[in-house]
């Protein structure tokens, strides 16, 4: 197996960086990145990426451009990653000449401690320029930053991110009122229409991503999956609002959708996993089981269909938009999840509107998608772009204690024990696990 490498900031993955990571993969069998660390940006750019790097590692390994992504050397020049990896090729960008000229003599200087047989050594080859003018890291993070290195405060972003969990959590409240207005298909489908409609003036602006054959057609095969994931899903969450309390299923679904998560990453292999991950599965198993099995019935059944549908939702979603793009991504997710529940709709006959056209019902979907869908999902792309995931993790564990609030103070509900107990140990299992994850990182990068 021919093993490349190639070394980069990537920050904001475009099409500049597709181009390149598709090129070097072509080189070789298994194509690696080295992603430069926050500090090493600073000295040499002269300003803070604009995504931390565990965010660019995450974000390179979900775009499916790559097999594996590590973080550089703590140190500067010691390139300590090559005697870990043994690289065959190692693939350069045509403005990446220094970095060439120091690898060469680095290389040299330590060719007896590498190998006996100087041709064992890696090649170094290197890419040419392809539109730099217009796809360029620092150009695009000019744009998105504004003239200046202005971003918004941080207090803005942790804002935005406070909102949007807010309006995840009163979206089961929504989901629960109009449950009953309309069949789970009906309802969905009116949800995927209206997102859609609010997402179309996103194509008005010129959308940076040029599609290529080949990798073009996985992106679509991701998005129609994301697609499926996204329709059932919905049917789940009407359905099972419909015979349940809300309470209930928000607990169920947003504590024990980031263990499937991770599960279905690591079954990919972008998840490499570790002795040290065991407490967390065991904590998240217990937690599931408390969680589903003494109300084993059709309504924690449905809900945990739904956590599954989610689940694989964002998995196929990362991959769908690491390839085509976010903006393209979620148009075609709600155009496609739209068509496809409308052909179901006609084929089994059932009202393509609700019947109940008051204003009460129109301010739930409202929230449902204006506020936890369009807002919502860009507060936390924007955020996440911005502050780094580590940083807005915490938000993400908030969305149960949001739902739980909500449906108690607004529907007057109560969560059952066992459900709010085991919602508890499957978040707990899941910190266990991120955390042994950051040190899997730190300890590769080491």
């Amino acid at each position: 197996m021919t093993t490349v490498l190639v070394f980069g900031t990537f920050d904001i993955i475009h099409p500049g960086h597709r181009w390149f990571l598709t090129r070097a993969g072509r080189l070789g069998d298994r194509l690696v990145a080295v992603v430069s660390r926050d500090e090493f940006v600073r000295e040499w750019k002269g300003r803070s990426p604009v995504s931390n790097a565990e965010s660019r590692i995450r974000a390179l390994e979900a775009s499916g451009l790559v097999d594996q992504a590590v973080l550089a050397d703590p140190a500067i020049r010691t390139y300590g990653v090559l005697r870990r990896l043994k690289p065959d090729i190692i693939c350069l960008g045509h403005d990446q000449r220094a970095l060439k000229d120091d690898l060469e003599r680095w290389l040299t200087a330590h060719a007896d401690d590498w190998t006996e047989d100087p041709q064992e050594l890696p090649s170094i080859q290197t890419l040419p320029p392809w539109k730099r003018r217009r796809y360029s890291s620092s150009r695009l993070n000019q744009n998105l930053m504004g003239a200046g290195e202005r971003r918004e405060p941080a207090w803005v972003l942790y804002a935005m991110m406070t909102l949007a969990t807010a309006l995840f959590g009163l979206a089961w409240v929504s989901g629960k009122r109009i449950s009953s207005a309309a069949p789970p298909l009906t309802l969905a489908f009116l949800r995927f229409v209206l997102t859609l409609a609010l997402l179309l003036p996103m194509l008005a602006a010129r959308v940076p991503v040029r599609l290529r054959r080949g990798r073009t057609a996985v992106g679509l095969v991701w998005t129609a999956s994301a697609a499926g994931a996204l329709a059932a899903f919905n049917l789940l969450f009407f359905g099972g609002l419909g015979i349940s309390d809300a309470v209930n299923g928000a607990l169920m679904v947003t504590a024990v959708s980031p263990l499937l998560t991770f599960i279905m990453v690591a079954a990919t292999g972008s998840i490499r996993c570790s002795r040290s991950m065991i407490p967390g599965l065991l904590i998240g198993a217990i937690g599931g089981m408390i969680l589903f099995k003494p109300r084993l019935g059709s309504d924690s059944l449905i809900f945990f269909g739904a956590a599954l549908a989610w689940s694989f939702l964002t998995v196929a979603g990362r991959r769908a938009v690491g390839i085509l793009g976010f903006r393209v991504f979620s148009v075609l997710l709600y155009g496609t999840a739209a068509l496809g529940s409308f052909a179901v709709l006609l084929v089994v006959g059932a009202p393509v509107l609700p019947m109940s056209l008051e204003l009460g019902f129109w301010l739930d979907m409202a929230v449902l998608v204006v506020g936890a869908g369009a807002f919502g999902t860009g507060a936390y792309f924007v955020a996440s772009t911005r502050l780094g995931d580590r940083r807005i993790r915490l938000f993400t564990f908030l969305i149960p204690a949001s739902a739980l609030v909500f449906t108690t103070v607004l529907l007057a509900e109560s969560p059952d024990p066992w459900v709010l107990a085991g919602a508890v140990f499957t978040l707990a299992g899941v910190v266990l696990i991120d955390r042994a994850i950051r040190s899997q990182r730190e300890a590769g990068s080491a």
